[in-house]
């Protein structure tokens, strides 16, 4: 079990953050507790392994309006929805604003450290996707804008002759233009090359 990993609570009940906080701390976690969306909107820190625990009904800003505000900033932290009040409407669309999944209050403590645990799997992957993308865009940046419209034939997969054509290149310099493609994005194969440059263009699109 990660030790660093951070578990934010967001509830406005004083017990609940305090029963949480030693739940987590119990199982290895570190937990930071807030009372209401804005504290942690000011105070969060995602450069770490982390997990949301958030309770629905807040006054001022509640669950879901907290998820929305965090979507439309796109920040991607995996969210679990703990609430006594969470009805199927409302467990819906917390799924659909990508809650990890929604527990009902009271919990039982295998199954909430079981989302915990997923939930924080989910985060690493995220991070994971996060720093390759980082890492695409870096080498992207470092083509010519000549390789740039050759990558960009690669990827709608058209071969070498159909890209020559389109760019009134010779079937040689297209090669070669290939070739500084994969070494500058350091991908062993079409398939690698591919699959780092799909984030790049749909981020882009």
């Amino acid at each position: 079990m990660d030790t660093k990993a951070t578990v934010y609570v967001v509830d406005d009940d004083p017990g609940v953050r305090k029963a949480l906080g030693l739940f987590c701390v119990s199982k290895g976690f570190c937990c930071e507790a807030y009372p209401s969306a804005y504290h942690f909107l000011s105070e969060y820190n995602l450069s770490r392994p982390c997990c949301l625990l958030l309770d629905i009904r807040m006054p001022e800003m509640d669950g879901l309006d907290l998820q929305k505000k965090l979507v439309e900033k796109q920040i991607f932290i995996p969210i679990i929805i703990l609430s006594g009040h969470a009805n199927v409407p409302i467990a819906v669309e917390a799924m659909k604003l990508g809650a990890v999944d929604v527990i009902e209050k009271p919990f039982r403590n295998p199954v909430l450290l079981e989302t915990i645990t997923r939930a924080l799997g989910k985060d690493a992957r995220i991070q994971q996707e996060r720093e390759a993308l980082s890492q695409a865009r870096d080498y992207y940046s470092k083509l010519s804008e000549r390789e740039r419209q050759v990558i960009q034939g690669i990827y709608k997969g058209l071969p070498n002759k159909a890209i020559a054509g389109e760019l009134g290149l010779s079937h040689k310099t297209v090669e070669y233009h290939r070739k500084k493609v994969m070494d500058k994005m350091q991908a062993n194969s079409l398939a690698e090359l591919i699959q780092k440059m799909g984030p790049i263009f749909h981020s882009t699109s």
